[in-house]
């Protein structure tokens, strides 16, 4: 679902709006180490302006197979280019452990009362009038099964086991948005 304003007619702080769900259970396995696309949900937007910003809201209901130390981050790609870390400000790793916008996730796995909910909101400057995506990335110390969307360790159509993922990218006026550095003095 897109809302576009033709040319022009915009009024406000939102320009265009794109939601993305994924409705049915999906399941990733992980290898330890290395930055993986994670819960098949990625959207993509196109700025009107290269000086506008886009806002990027994950939520993701999420379980594990088994213990891992984790975080997830936002990436993107412009024009179908390589795919990096949204905010190019953020500290990359915090001493030898990376870090991302949801960051020390431990996840226990193997018992629905474990499951979370991860939700990342982060504004992005893409600086492009160019097609940009944008999708989960989840990186762990070790070798795990992540259920996205549904309890863990059996989906077995039980509905009240179901949640969506979805992805949220707003096109934000650079007019009205005003962003502080919150460690300037």
């Amino acid at each position: 679902m897109a809302i576009v304003f033709p040319n022009g007619t915009q009024s406000g702080a939102v320009l265009q709006t794109k939601q993305y769900i994924k409705n049915y259970p999906v399941s990733d396995s992980i290898s330890a180490g290395s930055w993986t696309s994670v819960a098949g949900i990625q959207g993509r937007i196109t700025p009107s302006s290269t000086s506008n910003f886009v806002r990027v809201k994950f939520v993701l209901p999420l379980s594990a197979s088994g213990y891992a130390n984790s975080c997830i981050r936002i990436a993107r790609s412009i024009n179908s280019g390589s795919w990096g870390e949204v905010d190019s400000a953020h500290q990359s790793t915090y001493g030898n452990r990376p870090r991302g916008h949801h960051m020390s996730i431990y996840l226990v796995g193997g018992n629905w009362s474990n499951n979370m909910n991860i939700v990342m909101d982060i504004i992005d400057f893409p600086n492009t009038t160019g097609t940009v995506d944008y999708r989960p990335e989840f990186i762990s110390n070790n070798g795990v099964t992540l259920y996205w969307g549904y309890n863990q360790p059996g989906y077995n159509g039980n509905d009240y086991a179901a949640a969506p993922c979805y992805l949220i990218l707003e096109e934000i006026d650079n007019s009205v948005l005003t962003t502080y550095d919150g460690q300037a003095s």
